[in-house]
C-alpha cells in the first residue's frame, strides 16, 4: 500500500528512485565478478614423482607404496590414492577442511625427505604441488612419430615446448617421459694407469670443461660490457 499511494502522490519521486535503484543494479551487475573455478583455497596436495623408463607395476611398488606407507602418519590426513603409469607416479593427499595446506605441503616434504634415499636411483626428486583449480592441466598431448625416442624427446623439448608456450594463456608447458641426451664416456683404465690418472681425475675435467665462468667488465667509449669465460661444450 505504501508504494502505490506514494507513486500516486509522488510519481516523479518514486520514478526516480525506481531509475536509481535500476542503475545500482545494472552497475553492480557489471562489476560483479564471475569465474567458472573461482578461486579456493583446497586442502589437497599432490606428489608427483617421474621415474624414466619403468613400468607401472615396478613404480607401483618402488615409489607408490613407500610413499603412501610415509605420509600416512601426517596428521590431518584424510584420505591418499596413487596413480602410477609409465615413468610417472601421480600421488593425491586430501586433508581435513581446518587444516592449514601450507602446513600440510611443509609436512609431506619433510616425511619424503626420510625417504628420499630408499627409492632406486634413477628415481627423481619429488615434485610437491598445493592444488589448485586454475592451474589443473588442461590439455595432455601424445607425442608419436617415426623416429627414435630420442630425436622425440629432443623435438617436443626444443621444439613443441617452445612453441606452446609463446600461445596467449598458457601457463606452463611440462614434459613427462621420453629421455634426456646423455654421453657416456667409456674409460680405459690401463691407459689412464700408463698416465697416472684416475677416473676422479677424468670427472673432474668434464665439469671443468662445461663451466661458465664471469670475468669481470669491460669499459669502452663509455659503456660497459660484462665479459665471461664460455666453456660450455657445442653439440
Amino acid at each position: 500500500m505504501f508504494l502505490s499511494d506514494a507513486s500516486i502522490r509522488r510519481p516523479i519521486a518514486m520514478s526516480c528512485l525506481i531509475i536509481g535503484l535500476t542503475l545500482l543494479g545494472l552497475n553492480s551487475y557489471r562489476k560483479m565478478g564471475l569465474e567458472l573455478m573461482p578461486t579456493m583455497d583446497v586442502p589437497f596436495i599432490t606428489v608427483t614423482t617421474i621415474y624414466p623408463g619403468a613400468s607401472p607395476e615396478q613404480i607401483e611398488t618402488d615409489v607408490a607404496k613407500r610413499i603412501e606407507d610415509q605420509v600416512v602418519t601426517i596428521d590431518g590426513l584424510k584420505h591418499v590414492s596413487s596413480s602410477c603409469m609409465e615413468n610417472v607416479c601421480l600421488t593425491f593427499l586430501e586433508f581435513e577442511l581446518d587444516v592449514d595446506v601450507d602446513i600440510a605441503a611443509t609436512d609431506v616434504r619433510e616425511k619424503l625427505d626420510l625417504i628420499g634415499a630408499d627409492f632406486p636411483e634413477d628415481v627423481e626428486d619429488p615434485k610437491i604441488l598445493k592444488f589448485d583449480i586454475n592451474a589443473t592441466a588442461i590439455i595432455h598431448l601424445a607425442l608419436t612419430g617415426d623416429v627414435s625416442l630420442d630425436e622425440l624427446y629432443d623435438f617436443a623439448d626444443n621444439t613443441l615446448r617452445d612453441r606452446i608456450t609463446v600461445i596467449p594463456g598458457v601457463a606452463n608447458v611440462e614434459l613427462i617421459g621420453g629421455a634426456e641426451r646423455e654421453v657416456h664416456v667409456m674409460l680405459d683404465p690401463d691407459a689412464l694407469a700408463a698416465k697416472g690418472l684416475s677416473s676422479m681425475d677424468v670427472v673432474s675435467a668434464i665439469g671443468n670443461g662445461v663451466r661458465t665462468i664471469p670475468s669481470g667488465h669491460l669499459k669502452d667509449a663509455g659503456r660497459e660490457y660484462s665479459v665471461k669465460f664460455d666453456a660450455e661444450y657445442d653439440t
